[in-house]
């Protein structure tokens, strides 16, 4: 099955350098260390990516399950 929370996203920091996250990490509201010395926090301070996460989670194994029954 198909799990967006793993699906990676890029961070910028503000130095220029670039970063992958993780839509989990998000959600784990994460600290990306950067090797010019900042810190960038990852803030899901409303939810939405966690509950984005979980809708579209839901859809994909909805979209599964009827799969299965048109085939089997």
């Amino acid at each position: 099955m198909f799990d967006i929370s793993k699906e990676k996203i890029d961070i910028q920091c503000d130095c220029g350098r670039k970063h992958v996250a993780t839509f989990q990490d998000a959600i784990n509201q994460k600290i990306i260390r950067c090797s010019c010395g900042a810190n960038i926090q990852l803030n899901d301070g409303n939810g939405s990516v966690r509950m984005g996460v979980t809708d579209i989670n839901k859809a994909f194994r909805d979209l599964e399950n009827a799969f299965k029954k048109l085939g089997g």
